[in-house]
Formats: structure tokens, sequence, C-alpha cells
């Protein structure tokens, strides 16, 4: 498989784990939405608190390929997304302020917001050299910096929130 075609085989794995999780949560109904789930982010999360976390971790996935895109530069492994993007909270302070930016905002909004992070991810993947987007000719050697916020970050919370949905179908 030569890089392009590595790039192409990622940029569909991005969208199907996308609009896979889009249509999941577009299933649920609003109590569904209510329920509390446990994610490791912290209390009081609903499974609707998720969305507004995916499309934070899509935009910051997004302005990384920009700034890779405009600068030429790649993070370095050991400093990761947030130094390269020149973020100066953490992981948990920026998490728990994008919680609570999102926690009162109607979920359409929330699933709105989600759908636009997604598309500037997409195209800002789109607009690199496939180099820039996988690190090899096997699809599944990405750079992390998409990889994770882009696909598995939404994987790993998928059982949260099915364990969440399972949790509560007796209450």
């Amino acid at each position: 498989m030569s890089l392009t075609e590595a790039k192409q085989a990622a940029v569909g794995a991005l969208e199907r784990e996308y609009q896979d999780l889009e249509a999941f949560l577009r299933s649920l109904t609003p109590e569904q939405l209510e329920r509390p789930v446990f994610t490791g982010e912290g209390p009081g999360w609903r499974v609707r608190d998720l969305i507004a976390h995916f499309a934070f971790w899509q935009t910051m996935s997004a302005r990384t390929a920009e700034k890779i895109a405009a600068t030429g530069e790649t993070p370095a492994q050991e400093t990761g997304m947030f130094t390269f993007l020149g973020v100066e909270l953490g992981l948990d302070a920026r998490n728990g302020e994008n919680f609570q930016a999102w926690r009162e905002r109607p979920v359409h909004e929330a699933l709105e917001h989600l759908a636009a992070c997604h598309s500037r991810l997409m195209d800002a993947i789109h607009a690199l050299p496939p180099e820039r987007v996988v690190k090899s000719e096997a699809s599944d050697d990405w750079y992390r910096y998409f990889w994770q916020p882009g696909v598995n970050h939404l994987r790993q919370h998928r059982p949260h929130i099915e364990a969440a949905l399972k949790e509560n179908q007796t209450t």
C-alpha cells in the first residue's frame, strides 16, 4: 500500500468511526442522553456531555493538522498536541472547562457542534500530504495526534456509554 492509499484508508476510518458514533448518539432518547456516565473525566457527566467532549478533541486534532499544514512542523512525540498548539491548561482543566461550557446547552446544538468540528478535522486532514497523516504504508500506523482524538477516543468512550445505558435500564 502506498502512502497515498494509507492516507485514504486513514481518512476512511476517521469518517466511518464518526458516522457510526453520530448515528448511535442520534438514536438515543432524551432520557438515555441524560443518564449518568462514568468516563474517568470527572463526576457529574451524562451521556450527552460526551458529545461536546468528542467535539473538543476533534477540534484539537483539526487545529493540529491546520498548524502542520501552515508551518510544516509536527508535534514532538514526548510533548504532544497541547504543547504543539501552545495550550497552557492541562488536559483535566481543558476537559473540565469544556464540560462546563456545554453542560446546559441543548443536545441538538452539541450535535451540530460535533458535526462542524468533525468537518473541520476532515478538511484539515485532506489538506495534508500523506506523509503528514500516516507514518508508513501500514494503514493502522497513524500519527497519534489524529488517531487518538479522531478515532480511538470515540472508541474508548463507547463502552462507557453502553455501560451507562445498560446500568440504568432497570431504574
